[in-house]
């Protein structure tokens, strides 16, 4: 196991503990867990046989062809700036403990919004602002500034040992290397849904072309970014050329949203209450499998030459968990550079 899969692993675990939104957590997840990627398997279709060495040259060249084919149906080639400002609606399917044998499954749409800023060809910054399940409202960005990466709060600083009152060095460095892995793998998803390209200086990208797969009745074309960091996997419209999905394969236990909604004062009841929690905890709890998360792109409108898809729908397993449409878009216009200011940090 490589170091980085190491410490993306620990990212996982420390993404999962906090308060952050369950979208982040599944994504660090597929980067983490992919360290042999899979390809996209539609219904009714097995995964094709390994690349060999002998055809894997060709098989980049036609992948660096694609791209470069895709980039061109995109129109960005005199792209300089891009905004985007839209709507997050989050799909949250969750089970509500009130008693000892009162159980509900719920769902629950929760509403936010989602700003791009991309100044070319080195800063970046992507905003989210949504509320928890419970409520509570949340903020935060995340910026790319010429190979620096930093979030804006910064994260708290969570102590590695048994004592969690209790914080040294090693603890601070490790939560700003998960915390600045987490935001170019945030950052980058949207550089490549958008522009089929990641932030310069983060990470290299070899493109693979993996051949042709049935989705939806046609057959795309699947290319795999490869990288150290992460590698998904590009699904590409046959006719037009124009990506209509990124897609990660991770291998995990899904734990159940479960909440505890016991209303009494009565200790023993709502120590029952907790036990039922606890077993349904444990009976919900699915085992470690292979899943897949998709970013479908859809909706796509020409302006001004370039064409940008205007709802990308996030799925899991087929599941829709968000989608996020795009009510306004800007190319080639100032964006000021404050933007984009800040440092690399953690807070205590």
């Amino acid at each position: 196991m490589s170091s980085r899969i190491y410490r993306n692993q620990n990212l996982v675990s420390y993404l999962a503990s906090s308060k952050l939104p369950a979208i982040v957590f599944l994504l660090v997840a597929s980067f983490a867990f992919a360290q042999t990627p899979t390809p996209p398997a539609p219904a009714n279709q097995s995964a094709p046989a390994p690349i060999s060495l002998d055809d894997e040259r060709g098989r980049a060249e036609r992948g660096q062809a694609l791209i470069e084919k895709a980039r061109q149906a995109l129109g960005i080639a005199n792209l300089q700036t891009l905004s985007g400002r839209a709507k997050l609606q989050r799909f949250v399917k969750y089970v509500s403990v009130k008693g000892p044998t009162q159980v509900e499954e719920k769902e629950k749409v929760i509403g936010g919004k989602v700003e791009l800023d991309f100044a070319l060809p080195g800063q970046f910054r992507k905003r989210l602002a949504s509320k928890t399940l419970y409520g509570w409202g949340y903020n935060y960005e995340e910026i790319i500034n010429d190979g620096v990466a930093f979030r804006d709060p910064p994260l708290r600083v969570r102590s590695g040992g048994r004592e969690q009152r209790v914080i040294d060095v090693r603890d601070v460095e490790r939560t700003l290397n998960f915390q600045t892995e987490s935001v170019q793998q945030q950052v980058s998803i949207f550089t490549l849904l958008l522009m089929l390209q990641p932030p310069p200086g983060i990470i290299k990208v070899n493109w693979i072309h993996l051949g042709g797969y049935q989705l939806d009745n046609q057959t795309v074309e699947v290319v795999l970014a490869r990288s150290e960091m992460f590698s998904p996997f590009v699904l590409l419209h046959p006719q037009t050329g124009l990506p209509i999905a990124l897609a990660f394969t991770f291998h995990e236990a899904l734990r159940p949203t479960i909440t505890m909604d016991v209303a009494t004062v009565d200790n023993n009841y709502r120590r029952r209450g907790w036990q039922r929690y606890q077993q349904e905890l444990r009976a919900r709890t699915q085992p470690v499998k292979r899943h897949e998360m998709r970013w479908m792109l859809g909706d796509y409108r020409n302006l001004n030459g370039v064409q940008l898809p205007h709802v990308i729908s996030i799925l899991r397993d087929g599941e829709k968990l968000e989608e996020i449409t795009f009510n306004e878009y800007k190319l080639n216009r100032p964006i000021n550079a404050g933007k984009f200011k800040g440092e690399a940090k953690v807070v205590y």
